[in-house]
């Protein structure tokens, strides 16, 4: 494995750890038994049943226009990509993190463009942003966990800030 491949894989575990540390707070339930994959990237078990996590990053865009537009295009393509590929054949839950523009601070742009059944069609499980920004979220600092936004399933469809909600931005 290349020291590229290493470092991409030492980037994906730590942004597990955050998705990790935030989805039971929203769901209730637990994540175990984590595996590292290639397609997806991990196997966890929730509750009786495997799931796998693909985790994407939603990259180089500087406005909410452009970042709902990447957030569509790569779910999408990751959809036909895993469908040609025969991969759902257990649930999978697709992943976006993203650096900017913090999710916070558009989260109504995010309810408005996304209609609550406009990713039923994709076979995803779930789907779900996760906010990576520094303005928001620290790796270190358990007090600033990663905001989140569920765009699938309709049970938990929305903006989460987990933690104190007045909580202001500092690096």
């Amino acid at each position: 494995m290349s020291d590229q491949e290493i470092g991409k894989r030492m980037g994906e575990e730590a942004i597990l750890e955050a998705f990790e540390a935030a989805y039971p707070q929203i769901t209730g339930r637990d994540l175990v038994e984590v595996t590292k994959s290639e397609s997806p990237d991990f196997l966890v078990v929730l509750g009786e049943e495997n799931v796998g996590l693909e985790i994407s990053e939603i990259r180089n865009c500087e406005d909410v226009d452009d970042y709902l537009a990447e957030v569509w295009r790569l779910a999408d393509q990751k959809n036909n990509s895993y469908k040609r590929r025969g991969l759902f054949e257990i649930s999978i839950f697709l992943i976006f993190y993203s650096y900017k523009p913090p999710i916070y601070e558009i989260q109504k742009s995010i309810e408005v463009r996304f209609e609550p059944d406009d990713f039923d069609g994709l076979s995803f499980e779930e789907v779900w942003l996760m906010d990576l920004s520094e303005e928001y979220f620290s790796y270190q600092d358990p007090r600033r966990p990663a905001d989140m936004f569920c765009l699938k399933p309709g049970e938990w469809r929305g903006f989460y800030r987990i933690g104190s909600h007045g909580r202001k931005p500092y690096g």
